[in-house]
Formats: C-alpha cells, sequence, structure tokens
C-alpha cells in the first residue's frame, strides 16, 4: 500500500480501492480485478467489510482475440489429414462437437445418420442431444473404424469409445488432450495451426455464411442464449474489417 504511506488495514476504505483501480497501469485489468477482489475478501474476513464492494468499481469490457480459420484453410488441413484426423476434422468442424463431445463419443452413439452427443449440462454425462450426421462425416466415422479395428486387435480395452488412443494406452478411450494432440501434430503437417474451438467457430460461421438465420446457428452449436453466437463469432468475425475498408473505399472513392 505505498500509494497511500503508513495505513493500518482496518482503515483502508473504497477510496483506496478506487484509487488504486486508477493507479495501476502495470498490469492486464483483469489482474487488477482479481487482487482488488482477493483484498475486498481478506479485509472482509478480518474487519468485516469488503471496501471492493462498496467501491462499485465499473470495469470495460475487455478485447477477446481469437484465432480462426475459414475455407482455404479448412481445405488444406482436410487434404493433409489422415483417417483419425479428418474424423476430428470431420467431428469439430463438420458438427461442431466439442473435444470432450468428440472423445466421449461411444460407438453405441451411432444408430444409423444420428449422433447421440453428450454435451455440457447437468447429470454424470451432461445432456445427451441427437444431432443428424452430415453424409461426409458418415464417411469419415466409416473410414476411421477400419483404422480403429487395427488399433484395437483382440485385447479391446475400449470401453466401447469410438475414438481411441494410438500410441500411449494404445486402444484405451480417448482423451480430451488425445484429440487436442492429433489436431496439433495436423497442424504442424499443414502449417496451419487449428484448435477444437476453431473448428467449432469454423462450423458456426459456415451456417451464418450460408445464410442461416442466427437461432438455427444457436441451436445447431448448442449454445442456450442467442448474444453468445453474435458476441463470440458474428461481431468477432475478423472479416468484418476488411470488408468494411472495402465499403468505405467504394464508398468515398468511388468515383
Amino acid at each position: 500500500m505505498k500509494e497511500f504511506g503508513p495505513i493500518h488495514p482496518r482503515d483502508i476504505n473504497y477510496h483506496h480501492i478506487r484509487r488504486l483501480r486508477n493507479t495501476i497501469t502495470n498490469l492486464k485489468q483483469r489482474t487488477i480485478r482479481t487482487y482488488l477482489n482477493r483484498l475486498g475478501k481478506m479485509l472482509e474476513f478480518f474487519y468485516g467489510v469488503n471496501p471492493y464492494h462498496q467501491a462499485d468499481v465499473l470495469w470495460s469490457p475487455e478485447a477477446t482475440e481469437r484465432d480462426w480459420i475459414f475455407k482455404a484453410q479448412w481445405k488444406e488441413l482436410w487434404n493433409h489429414a489422415d483417417e483419425t484426423e479428418r474424423l476430428i476434422l470431420a467431428l469439430g468442424g463438420g458438427m461442431g462437437l466439442r473435444r470432450s463431445e468428440i472423445a466421449d463419443i461411444k460407438i453405441s452413439d451411432i444408430s444409423g445418420n444420428v449422433l447421440s452427443v453428450r454435451g455440457k449440462g447437468s447429470g454424470p454425462n451432461g445432456k445427451v442431444v441427437t444431432m443428424q450426421t452430415p453424409p461426409t462425416v458418415m464417411r469419415c466415422i466409416d473410414d476411421y473404424l477400419v483404422v480403429r479395428s487395427s488399433i484395437i486387435g483382440e485385447d479391446d480395452i475400449s470401453d466401447g469409445n469410438m475414438l481411441v488412443m494410438s500410441r500411449k494406452r494404445k486402444g484405451s478411450s480417448a482423451t480430451s488432450r488425445f484429440v487436442e494432440t492429433i489436431l496439433q501434430h495436423l497442424s504442424e503437417k499443414a502449417g496451419i495451426h487449428v484448435t477444437c474451438h476453431m473448428l467449432r467457430r469454423f462450423y458456426c460461421m459456415a451456417m451464418v455464411d450460408a445464410g442461416l438465420d442466427i437461432d438455427t446457428v444457436r441451436r445447431m452449436v448448442r449454445h442456450e442464449h442467442i448474444t453468445t453466437i453474435f458476441d463470440c463469432y458474428v461481431c468477432a468475425d475478423p472479416r468484418k474489417m476488411a470488408q468494411a475498408t472495402d465499403s468505405i473505399e467504394d464508398a468515398i472513392f468511388g468515383f
């Protein structure tokens, strides 16, 4: 508390909190907020008063940097992928599944062209939703099941999982970490950075580009609130800045 000189902790009030908020400039806003919140809780524990809450500090929204892939990068990744990598691409970029959802798929979850997905939610396995599976994704599943048979061998320790480990603990149920590791290897081969959530983002924006209404997009990616689609996908689309520049060029200099 050198900013205030000698001071007893019990004498710290909301004025000090507000001053600290404006004085600390060498840290990220999120870090400052965490420190002040913890300071307030500590003072409340010892002295019964939380000056952080009393200060009612206003925090400006922080911009979130997101990584993206679009059709050109998707095509390059697809062309470099083997059967396992292509399966993960298909499930993540062709159906919008999260990495944990990809890792948790059981063979029994596949019924014709319908896939049961264990999503986020209450219960030990989360919410279970059924999704229509596009023909290309079904072909990727069929191709992978052939590879899976060679990995499993005679001793099946997969517990019925569709995706199985191919290196350490070979043949056992895949984990979320394994899914990301497979994508990391594909990234190195193709020279394109990609993660499961980037695939999910690509899936969402592909639907937007195809002209689907936002509520349909929300339901397809299984988000509860439509504002998430706007905030995390549509409004954050980096192509909008380039489009805006082109529009300004045409509007102002298109003589």
